[in-house]
């Protein structure tokens, strides 16, 4: 029996492809306002649902192919069944589970909305990710084809009450694609995407982690995690600094 073609795989993989669909518009507006002209490059992945020969006439933008989905959906139920510290607001530092992801320091797990860190909304589903002060998580991701390039995208705040902003570093297989040194700002959610990663081997470790520079209560939230696939000489630049 093929696992790749059962019904619940395919349902993932309309599913992922259905949430890029609909993020590429921001992700497109991203890149645009960073380079203030048409983005360098060229169509790479082309979906089954074919963009618009309007939308190609107005951008000139690679297309993503979305390869890996690494939400935190799956600790919703916990979250909610929760009756220790944070009850079904959210999971603590000491209870937060290590599957699929595993964790180091401060990180916790906050439902959407919830009180005790603001009323932030999350981005994808009901889950984000809450790294205070030295945190860290990482994850083993599989099936990558050497040789091919990929990106990692995601979306970040800062905490809006109480404390402040921290950083955020993202590497995937060892290598650094993504530093900003600076707070997050505590504003609205930000898009970003780090820059290309050339797969060595089938498998790689993924890592978000903080390391509080500036010391004290400093906060920020990491959700809608994924990996692209991409092709070509990209560069992809984030919003603010480049790695």
């Amino acid at each position: 029996m093929d696992l790749m073609s059962t019904p619940k795989v395919q349902f993932q993989r309309d599913l992922g492809k259905q949430k890029f669909l609909q993020s590429l518009p921001l992700l497109v507006s991203l890149l645009s306002s960073r380079y203030g002209q048409p983005i360098p490059g060229e169509a790479i992945e082309q979906f089954s649902s074919t963009p618009s020969q309007s939308t190609r006439s107005k951008f000139k933008v690679p297309f993503f192919h979305l390869f890996l989905d690494l939400s935190f959906e799956s600790y919703a139920p916990a979250i909610a069944a929760n009756t220790a510290y944070g009850g079904s607001n959210f999971l603590g530092s000491d209870l937060a589970a290590q599957e699929p992801w595993t964790y180091t320091g401060h990180f916790q797990l906050g439902r959407s909305r919830n009180g005790p860190w603001g009323g932030a909304p999350s981005v994808d589903g009901l889950v984000f990710g809450i790294f205070q002060k030295v945190s860290s998580i990482e994850q083993t991701v599989s099936d990558l084809v050497p040789g091919r390039i990929y990106a990692v995208s995601w979306s970040q705040r800062g905490r809006k009450n109480g404390g402040s902003g921290n950083d955020i570093n993202v590497s995937l297989g060892g290598s650094t694609l993504y530093s900003e040194t600076d707070i997050v700002d505590k504003g609205q959610w930000e898009a970003k995407i780090s820059t290309k990663f050339e797969a060595t081997s089938k498998t790689a470790v993924l890592k978000f982690w903080t390391t509080n520079p500036k010391g004290g209560d400093r906060t920020v939230f990491i959700d809608a995690i994924s990996i692209t696939k991409v092709q070509g000489n990209i560069e992809f630049i984030n919003a603010r600094s480049r790695v």
